[in-house]
């Protein structure tokens, strides 16, 4: 028989085991045997967990009963914990000698046990032999001799009802399987009554360590219940904590959190701590080391136990900068956009560039070009390093305009292969021109502003010069600032209404290198003198007002210039801006600012007016929730009404199967039989179509298959296929009537 002729459903098998029944039976007990076989196969996919967690399970040290689940250390004895707690998890046989007998912890709770055999006197139940065996009520003792009770005491309890066998732990496939061990939903310290008795103790600890609840708390694991659960014990807010997966750059943040409470340094700390707005910090036992750098900040130790120091003056969580100093920074390299900001976010923190000279915002893009003039008048200095541009020659006009025009200009073009100008420049921007790369002699002594350094680190590079983009000389008015046997490689110069330092050595990556040598300190020279204004004015702090969880509210200062504010909250997709005053208000763009911080930039500020951030769902996933939800519906409505899947998966198979006979039998007579034509058509009649598909399919598969294997259908020849007119006379006689 061929393999297509074997029944391919169990409605096709009763069929054919049961050809005198009709088609609505069949359809019933075969929906019936295939919900029996559903629930088997989960019963056996139940009990084959349940088999694979007993036989591959980590168990707790003392207790091979508890299963090593996180912090919750499930008791397979007593899943659904219908049982009080027991005390062998924390006392030994000398404390309770009933913890002592395995085969007593394995069959009773120790506690109820000892409960149920005291009569309401206080006295021990001695008719119970398992009682008896305690010897006293008071303090029970067990002998192991009396083990062989246990199994007695089991025996007894199948026929009986008396309160010791309660203590009695069902085995777990009962607790799995019978829903009467089952509970019903519950929530609050009912699930984990001593998991809530030590959040209360933790609590009562922590609710006296901090003065006022801290906004800003940085802590780490090595303080794992704060760090865990820092607002509800405290009632404040936390730097760091789980979720670290969803900030923009983990990087920067473990950057953050190893300067607070790993490395030494007290300049970074001070950077980090007005940048962040930290008003705490939670050191560990591990960490007391950094205490003294906190002491010599003047930070005030306000606990013990944890030590905790906070600082003199916090930053607060927002804050105002009119006519600000905002640094763009545009690069990348070739496997992230990450860097090179990141890198000059941490040199910057290590007092290259202070918090409270400029902010440093992160570009949305490498290319210089890809931005307008009128795009760039927002920031007041550009860092280029590993920049790229589409056009050079527009490139270099869009940064000549912006100096011009009273911006601030870091170049860098001593990146080999990465800055695009690394083999030569020659822009009238530039204090220098004529670059030529080559390496620098290593032997020869670094000039800074005229003087030979000895503390400059060696420019060297395996085994031979540093290699760098350098100049013979300087254009007129510009000033050298570091130069190697003659070659200049920093240089500075006023160039219209703005400043200009260029760098052809990399100069920030060979100070990086070189952390003890003078480098550092010139390289903050240069940003003071770059981002220097006759009039600065300060940066002012804001309290941000929270409405909600999803919206915070800044009042700001009227100002007839330009502003920039800054919110202390990571950026994600999502936020948005808003300028409201009373006259109405304006949507504002978001740029990533400092440790991806969010800052607006507003052009001026009305009376009254507040910058409202809100964050929710984008558009995007507004898209995918719709999806889910389609999606959702329709399983729903499969789960519903399978029939209709059915119904339609054999529609499609029949149109499927005339489509394909059709096209290798051209011309064929394709008269669908009386017998299931009248069966269509009853269905607009109410009958059930869905109860007749099974079988009339089957039928069409049969019909089919002779059309084809006889020969009936004429190919076009006139020849009636391979069997003749006679041949297809006789096998078409055959087709379903």
């Amino acid at each position: 028989m061929a393999k297509d002729n074997y029944p391919r459903t169990v409605l096709d098998r009763l069929a054919r085991a049961m050809p005198d029944a009709d088609s609505r039976s069949l359809e019933v007990l075969a929906y019936a045997l295939a919900k029996i076989l559903h629930a088997g196969l989960m019963a056996v996919g139940l009990l084959a967990g349940v088999a694979g967690v007993r036989a591959f399970a980590l168990r707790v040290q003392d207790n091979p009963q508890r299963i090593a689940y996180g912090a919750f250390e499930l008791d397979v004895r007593d899943l659904w914990k219908h049982h009080s707690d027991d005390p062998c998890v924390v006392l030994n046989a000398q404390a309770m000698p009933l913890c002592g007998s395995k085969p007593l912890t394995d069959a009773f709770s120790v506690t109820e046990l000892i409960d149920t055999c005291r009569d309401r006197h206080g006295n021990l139940r001695e008719q119970v032999p398992i009682c008896a065996a305690m010897k006293d009520s008071h303090s029970p003792q067990w002998n192991p001799g009396d083990d062989g009770l246990v199994a007695t005491t089991l025996s007894w309890c199948a026929t009986s009802s008396d309160p010791v066998c309660a203590a009695h732990f069902s085995p777990i496939v009962t607790q799995l399987l019978s829903p009467v061990q089952w509970r019903p939903p519950v929530t609050g310290c009912q699930l984990d009554p001593m998991g809530c008795s030590n959040r209360t103790a933790e609590r009562h600890q922590y609710a006296t360590v901090f003065p006022a609840a801290p906004q800003r708390a940085i802590v780490d694991a090595h303080v794992p219940a704060l760090l865990q659960s820092f607002h509800n014990l405290v009632g404040g807010g936390q730097s760091y904590g789980y979720n670290t997966q969803l900030l923009p750059s983990p990087e920067l943040d473990s950057w953050m959190m190893d300067n607070f409470l790993t490395n030494s340094g007290t300049t970074v700390k001070d950077q980090l701590a007005q940048l962040t707005g930290a008003d705490a910090v939670v050191l560990a036992p591990t960490q007391t080391g950094r205490a003294v750098e906190y002491q010599a900040l003047g930070w005030t130790k306000v606990s013990n136990d944890p030590l905790i120091y906070a600082p003199p003056n916090p930053s607060g969580l927002a804050a105002e900068w009119s006519s600000a100093n905002t640094v763009l920074v545009l690069g990348a390299t070739p496997d992230t956009a990450a860097h090179p900001y990141n890198d000059v976010f941490e040199q910057a923190t290590e007092g290259v560039i202070p918090f409270s000279t400029g902010w440093l915002v992160r570009g949305g893009s490498a290319y210089v070009d890809d931005y307008s003039a009128a795009g760039l008048s927002h920031y007041h200095a550009l860092l280029l390093l590993g920049y790229r541009y589409h056009d050079a020659q527009r490139a270099w006009a869009l940064l000549d305009q912006f100096v011009s025009g009273g911006g601030r200009l870091y170049v860098e073009t001593g990146w080999q292969y990465l800055d695009p100008d690394w083999q030569g420049a020659n822009y009238d921007v530039l204090p220098v021109a004529d670059q030529q790369w080559g390496p620098l002699d290593p032997h020869a002594p670094v000039v800074v502003d005229g003087r030979a350094d000895p503390k400059w680190g060696p420019m060297t590079y395996q085994g031979g010069g540093w290699g760098a983009s350098s100049a013979a000389s300087v254009r007129q008015g510009a000033q050298p600032v570091v130069s190697v046997a003659g070659r200049v490689v920093v240089a500075r110069w006023t160039h219209g209404e703005g400043r200009v330092v260029w760098s052809g050595t990399n100069l920030m990556a060979h100070a990086r290198g070189n952390p003890l040598s003078d480098e550092v300190q010139v390289l903050a020279n240069q940003w003071s003198w770059l981002l220097a204004q006759p009039n600065d004015s300060p940066q002012v702090q804001i309290e941000p007002q929270w409405l909600g969880n999803d919206t915070a509210a800044l009042a700001l200062s009227p100002s007839g210039g330009p502003v920039d504010v800054l919110l202390k909250e990571s950026i994600a997709p999502g936020w948005s801006a808003q300028l409201v005053w009373p006259g109405g208000s304006q949507s504002v763009h978001i740029d990533a600012t400092e440790l991806d911080y969010m800052l607006v930039h507003l052009e001026s500020v009305p009376a009254d007016a507040r910058l409202v951030f809100s964050y929710g769902p984008t558009t995007r996933t507004m898209a995918w929730w719709s999806l889910s939800a389609l999606t959702a519906g329709v399983l729903l409505l499969w789960l519903i009404r399978p029939q209709l899947a059915a119904a339609g998966r054999r529609r499609v198979e029949w149109r499927r199967l005339r489509r394909r006979s059709s096209s290798s039998n051209r011309g064929c007579n394709w008269a669908v039989p009386r017998t299931w034509s009248s069966s269509w058509r009853s269905s607009s009649r109410g009958v059930d179509i869905a109860s007749r598909l099974p079988a009339r399919m089957s039928m069409a598969r049969s019909w089919i298959r002779i059309q084809l294997a006889c020969g009936c259908c004429d190919p076009g020849d006139g020849s009636h296929g391979s069997r003749g007119a006679a041949g297809s006379a006789s096998c078409c006689s055959a087709a379903p009537r």
